[in-house]
């Protein structure tokens, strides 16, 4: 079975699969959302691997507050991927999601439509995307030559460091691409799983030191809160 055919049929499998598994955890995800913003709990925004390519419309657990115009950029053309100064904005439980990866569960949904893979490069926004090509066109070009679906997780996903260099995630994107099979991406996978349960997912607006056990303690205290309700 060729890559392309084994890569499609793990995509659908899987995501069926976590969907269908965690539609109780799903469910009860979107009541906290909504009790803790008073808004809709699905987030959707914009992205692409780059400005031509694969542009589609991403589904994430909300888990900011809703942003004030000025403060949507990031904090500088050198480490725009970082956006901390955003970070006043995350609600308690968004700030649970974003750690433990689980804002990135109804992205199932674009695997099954098939706008993104499970495993791929990572979708940026447009403004990100914009960025790049105006401050980084060679490494924007080099980008715009990878032709996989972006992915929920990925090589630079595991691997990125806390600086938001935009050379590390090109040569991260490149190295996959240029390594791409089933098993790496097997291995990617079951990679990104513990990070799930440790709470040790690298975010772009929390740093990487956030205390899990605080997280956790939200988690536990809006349960309660919404089971004595």
């Amino acid at each position: 079975m060729s890559y392309r055919i084994s890569k499609k049929v793990f995509d659908l499998s899987v995501s069926i699969m976590m969907l269908l598994l965690l539609f109780p955890v799903i469910t009860l995800i979107c009541v906290i959302i909504c009790i803790q913003t008073g808004e809709t709990p699905i987030f959707i925004q914009e992205r692409g691997t780059s400005l031509t390519k694969n542009r589609f419309r991403i589904y994430k657990f909300r888990t900011m507050k809703r942003v004030i115009a000025t403060d949507i950029s990031a904090n500088s053309l050198t480490s725009f991927l970082l956006k901390h100064h955003q970070k006043k904005y995350v609600f308690p439980f968004g700030r649970f999601l974003r750690k433990t990866g689980l804002d990135e569960l109804p992205q199932f949904i674009n695997v099954i439509k098939g706008e993104m893979s499970i495993v791929g490069p990572r979708p940026l926004a447009l403004e990100d995307l914009e960025n790049i090509k105006t401050f980084y066109p060679q490494l924007y070009a080099e980008r715009e030559n990878i032709t996989l679906l972006p992915g929920i997780t990925g090589y630079w996903q595991l691997n990125k460091d806390e600086s938001g260099s935009i050379e590390n995630l090109i040569f991260m994107d490149k190295f996959y691409f240029q390594h791409k099979s089933f098993p790496l991406d097997l291995k990617l996978f079951l990679m990104s799983i513990p990070i799930s349960f440790t709470a040790k997912h690298i975010d772009s607006i929390l740093s990487a030191n956030e205390n899990y056990y605080l997280a956790l303690t939200v988690v536990t205290n809006n349960a309660i809160e919404l089971f004595d309700n």
